[in-house]
């Protein structure tokens, strides 16, 4: 998947969080920064179950998203090359 993306520049690869937190998971007894890295993801999925619960159109959930978790994917990721 990851050479399909880098041939095709409109295209971006997206990680499932749910897999990339079970790695995280696994290690935060081990690594500190594991830890680091679930609170951060939980940030995230705290403002999907925003969306769910207030039943946004999809017009103000694309709104919503980049206005509150899009800044912390950001960060995520960026933190995520600073390892």
């Amino acid at each position: 998947m990851k050479n399909r993306a880098q041939n095709r520049p409109r295209l971006t690869q997206a990680q499932c969080l749910v897999h990339t937190r079970r790695y995280f998971k696994s290690a935060r007894n081990s690594d500190s920064a594991a830890v680091n890295a679930l609170e951060q993801i939980t940030s995230l999925y705290r403002n999907e179950f925003d969306i769910r619960n207030h039943n946004l159109t999809q017009e103000k959930i694309l709104q919503y998203r980049r206005l509150r978790p899009k800044p912390l994917v950001t960060a995520f990721f960026e933190w995520c090359q600073a390892q």
